[in-house]
């Protein structure tokens, strides 16, 4: 029996090719798929496949979940994760590393916003995703390695950001500050602030969203919608299936500046107090009308005459500037700077204008 952990990760053993896990205290109420990555050290490609071909079995006390599960799967303290041991953990290696690859390394490297022995914190740029995907080739998860430094264990993603996002990620560099982080997340004790330009003006400035967001898919689309609120504008509207999950969602918002020319923008502190996907995109561009600027998914990308409407595919405004993480003595506050297609925007458009981003 091997303990993993300050509150103990049980591995029960190897019983006819599975590895057998108890979900321990601090996993309570965590996605299968980040509690896999966790533990197993598994890249997002090999979690789904696992999942897909049903090499994972959950046992617990209200229910016994075998086949097909979902990645988005919510594990309870004591459940116990069976897992195929057949199937091959991810290596530190770079037989598949191209030159892309190479250069989204050193990018990665020289974007670094704070190193310590158990975190890394870089600035993401936007157009990289964090993960691979269909037709995705250029993503963070498989450069990992070569982001250890002088730590033995592979960093560990333990938080997302969009692929058109830019800003701050943060990366585990040990397994038990992946738990950490992890906990710290789902507690809401890590504070992100993001900046966003929006097409529109607001109605107040300043407000807090509470819209619950509800997913909805279908054939071709997964899409996100308020709760309650799937207009004709939506993408699915022809096609779209009920809503299948209806999650809280609450957006703190700040008008910081507005610009004096047109098309109107404007510049917004967003503060998520929940972690639903495309929370801020959605509560923008469904609540406050006011869709980020280049988002083609729930906006209609970018106003004819800016700068940055030559882009293709546009670029999305939306930056995760800011990140307060708790700490023994003093919280730790981490700043990224605005991105080049940021300041164009905000040369040309907001000209004269003088605000603070602090």
């Amino acid at each position: 029996m091997l303990l993993f952990g300050r509150q103990h990760c049980i591995r029960l053993g190897s019983i006819a090719n599975f590895h057998t896990l108890r979900v321990p205290a601090e996993f309570n109420d965590v996605r299968l798929d980040r509690f896999l990555n966790i533990n197993f050290d598994l890249s997002k490609a090999l979690t789904q496949k696992l999942l897909r071909t049903k090499k994972v079995c959950i046992f617990g006390k209200e229910q016994e979940t075998k086949g097909k599960i979902p990645p988005g799967f919510r594990l309870n303290e004591n459940d116990v994760v069976q897992v195929n041991s057949e199937l091959k953990l991810r290596v530190d290696k770079f037989q598949d590393i191209t030159k892309t690859d190479l250069e989204l390394i050193e990018e990665l490297k020289s974007n670094i916003q704070y190193k310590s022995e158990t975190l890394l914190i870089i600035d993401k740029p936007s157009g990289v995703a964090v993960q691979g995907g269909t037709n995705t080739t250029r993503y963070i998860d498989k450069v990992l390695s070569a982001l250890k430094f002088d730590c033995p264990e592979t960093p560990r993603i333990v938080h997302r950001l969009d692929k058109g996002t830019s800003g701050l990620l943060i990366l585990a560099r040990t397994r038990q500050a992946a738990i950490e982080l992890t906990r710290q997340f789902r507690e809401n004790q890590i504070k992100k602030e993001y900046l966003a330009i929006v097409t529109g003006s607001t109605g107040t400035d300043n407000g807090i969203i509470d819209r619950g967001i509800s997913r909805v898919t279908s054939s071709s689309h997964d899409y996100r919608t308020v709760h309650g609120d799937l207009q004709n504008t939506s993408p699915l509207s022809n096609t779209a299936t009920s809503p299948i999950q209806t999650q809280s969602a609450i957006t703190e918002y700040q008008v910081i500046a507005k610009s004096n020319q047109n098309p109107c923008l404007s510049l917004l502190r967003l503060s998520p107090h929940t972690g639903r996907k495309h929370q801020l995109r959605v509560h923008c561009a469904q609540v406050l009308y006011t869709p980020i600027l280049g988002d083609l998914k729930y906006g209609k990308g970018s106003p004819k005459g800016l700068v940055c409407d030559a882009e293709n595919p546009p670029r999305l405004f939306l930056h995760m500037h800011k990140l307060t993480l708790p700490n023994d003595t003093n919280p730790i506050v981490i700043n990224a700077p605005l991105p080049k297609h940021f300041l164009r925007v905000l040369d040309d458009h907001f000209d004269g204008q003088s605000f603070t981003l602090e």
